[in-house]
């Protein structure tokens, strides 16, 4: 029995539209990481730390370079956030591991015409200290010879000599 033409255009057009609803549904992470980079940039902290929180939980390896980026600024909570995301994304946040070796590095800040800092950032700067450790803990190998490098630049810096 032959089948009608109306039969076949239902057909066509219901298969069309489930090859086109899985593929939207495939690529929808790859529309929320992009969606939530675009955030990164947006004027306002809460909005950044929550693109941050959302990028971490997607994994994305996309948003290594502008979370690297992050950790440049001032100590506050969008460099947490940062740290926690490049935790998660781990080994394939290797590219990021230079910018977390400098925050290692960083001197903690004198408070103000005071020589030693004040307690609330003696405790944030070891807060930051452990966040980062567990960072490229996570990262792993690929964190190893940024670290090397860190601790080289370091000490030759202070006269020591230190080769790798």
């Amino acid at each position: 029995m032959p089948v009608s033409r109306k039969k076949i255009t239902v057909w066509i057009i219901a298969s069309s539209t489930a090859i086109l609803l899985g593929a939207v549904f495939l690529s929808r992470t790859a529309l929320l990481e992009s969606w939530y980079i675009s955030r990164l940039d947006a004027a306002s902290r809460e909005t950044r730390i929550d693109a941050i929180q959302r990028l971490a939980v997607l994994r994305s390896a996309k948003a290594v370079p502008k979370l690297a980026q992050m950790l440049e600024g001032e100590w506050d909570p969008q460099v947490f956030a940062a740290l926690e995301a490049l935790e998660k994304i781990g080994p394939r946040a290797a590219p990021a591991a230079p910018a977390v070796v400098r925050i290692l590095l960083r001197p903690l800040p004198a408070s103000g015409m005071h020589l030693s800092p004040s307690p609330a950032e003696k405790s944030t700067h070891e807060r930051l200290v452990a966040a980062s450790r567990e960072a490229l803990a996570a990262i792993g190998p690929g964190s190893i010879p940024h670290v090397l490098a860190g601790v080289s630049n370091t000490l030759s810096h202070r006269g020591w000599s230190f080769d790798c």
